[in-house]
C-alpha cells in the first residue's frame, strides 16, 4: 500500500520480520486508520516522549497481569482472583482466534510510522487493550488506565485504533463469560487448551492456575486479609 505520507525522520530500523501481506480488506481501512496514527503521533512528539510510553506498554504485559490474581487472592478478594483467572482463560482463547484468523500488518512496519520495533504477530486485536480491560475491572480508576493503555498502542506504532476498540470488546466479553462458568473440570480443560493455542499465554495464566485449581474449602480457611 502507498502513502502520501514521508517516511517517519530518524526511526529506529526494524529488526524483526513482520506481517508484509494482508487482505485488501485491511488495506482499505489503513487508509483511515493511518492518518490517525500519524497525528496522534505527532499531538504526543513520540519520538520524544517514547521511553514513557514504552514504559506504559511494560505495564501491560505478561508478568505484572500473572500477578493481579495471586495480588487479590493474598488481599483476601478470593471471589475477584477467582473470576479474574477465569477472565484471563477467556482472553487468551479470543485473542489467540483473533490473531490467528485476521492477519494484520502493524501500523509500525511502514515507514511513516515511527515504531520502536514492530512485533512479527497480528496487529488485531490488542492484547495489551483485552488485558487492562480485564484487570483495570477489579482496581480503582478503570477508564482512566483504559484510555492510557488505549493511546499508548496507537502513539507506539503496535495497533491501529480498531485493533484497540475491539481488544476493549474482547475484554469486557471475557469478564461476562468468565461469570457463566462454574463446571471446574470444563475451567480447566479451557485454560489448558488456551495454552496449547498460544504457549506464550502460560506466562500470563502461570498466576491464575493455582487459583483455578485451589480448592475452594481449602481456601476459604486458609485466605488472609492482607499480607503485612
Amino acid at each position: 500500500m502507498s502513502s502520501k505520507y514521508p517516511p517517519f525522520p530518524g526511526k529506529p530500523p526494524q529488526t524483526k520480520k513482520f506481517i508484509e501481506q494482508q487482505h485488501k480488506v485491511w488495506d482499505a481501512i489503513h487508509n483511515i486508520e493511518l492518518p490517525i496514527i500519524i497525528f496522534i503521533q505527532k499531538v504526543f512528539n513520540v519520538s520524544q516522549t517514547i521511553i514513557f510510553w514504552d514504559t506504559v506498554s511494560r505495564i501491560g504485559r505478561a508478568k505484572p497481569i500473572s500477578l493481579t490474581p495471586l495480588i487479590l487472592f493474598a488481599l483476601g478478594k478470593y471471589e475477584k482472583a477467582k473470576h479474574l483467572s477465569k477472565s484471563l482463560i477467556f482472553f487468551s482463547l479470543l485473542s489467540s482466534i483473533g490473531k490467528l484468523v485476521m492477519k494484520r500488518r502493524r501500523p509500525g512496519s511502514y515507514p511513516e510510522v515511527y515504531a520502536l520495533c514492530c512485533s512479527s504477530s497480528s496487529s488485531f486485536p490488542s492484547r495489551h487493550m483485552i488485558g487492562f480491560t480485564i484487570v483495570s475491572y477489579f482496581f480503582p480508576f478503570r477508564w482512566f488506565f483504559i484510555i492510557l493503555m488505549m493511546i499508548d498502542r496507537i502513539v507506539t506504532g503496535l495497533h491501529y485504533p480498531s485493533d484497540c476498540f475491539f481488544g476493549y470488546l474482547l475484554g469486557e466479553i471475557s469478564l461476562v463469560m468468565a461469570k457463566y462458568i462454574f463446571d471446574a473440570n470444563l475451567i480447566v480443560f479451557l485454560l489448558f487448551l488456551a495454552v496449547i493455542i498460544w504457549p506464550n499465554g502460560g506466562k500470563i495464566l502461570s498466576g491464575a492456575f493455582p487459583i483455578i485449581i485451589a480448592p475452594d474449602v481449602v481456601i476459604s480457611k486458609f485466605t488472609f486479609p492482607l499480607i503485612l
